[in-house]
């Protein structure tokens, strides 16, 4: 693990049989997975978090579904492709670049919010301090991946387990030392 003092961590929801979106990148099924009423820990979540890390795809998503960007927290954007992103810093630089200026800014937490090549890529660089996965009980049978391959046998403990309405699990792991 490389030395750091912001802590990056990705968090998504999950099927059960390892995904974080559906074939066409979309979300519904999770949204629909969830128990009106259910916080999922979502809230202490938010308020924890000091910036936000996501991939092109992931971003572009999220504003094709409503999603606004360009509140306080910053947030990052890796795109290796020309995006423009209002309230948002576009960068193609490597991930160990993008915590180290985290770092400079005193960020404490981020969120890796998606994809699975973005996770990969930190995970692949010691980069990745928890993986915090909202288990929800639905097999989508293809989609996005948590990660996207080319990494390394990683081995991780378990920190924090919590079940929720309707049958999802909160699961953290954080890497064995």
């Amino acid at each position: 693990m490389a030395t750091q003092k912001t802590q990056i961590v990705y968090s998504v929801g999950v099927s059960l049989d390892g995904f974080i979106a559906d074939a066409n990148g979309g979300v519904d099924w999770l949204h629909a997975a969830m128990v009106k009423g259910e916080s999922y820990g979502l809230d202490e979540f938010f308020r924890s978090i000091d910036a936000v890390l996501m991939g092109s795809r992931t971003y572009e998503k999220s504003l094709a579904m409503g999603g606004g960007f360009g509140s306080k927290m910053p947030t990052w954007i890796f795109s290796s492709r020309p995006l423009r992103a209002k309230g948002a810093t576009v960068t193609s630089e490597s991930p160990a670049a993008v915590v180290a200026a985290l770092n400079e800014r005193g960020i404490k937490r981020a969120w890796l919010m998606g994809g699975g090549q973005l996770a990969s890529s930190f995970l692949k660089a010691g980069l990745i301090d928890e993986i915090s996965f909202g288990l929800m009980p639905v097999v989508l049978g293809a989609g996005i991946p948590v990660f996207a391959g080319g990494i390394s046998p990683t081995h991780l403990k378990l920190v924090h387990r919590k079940e929720y309405k309707g049958g999802a699990m909160g699961l953290t792991f954080r890497p064995a030392a």
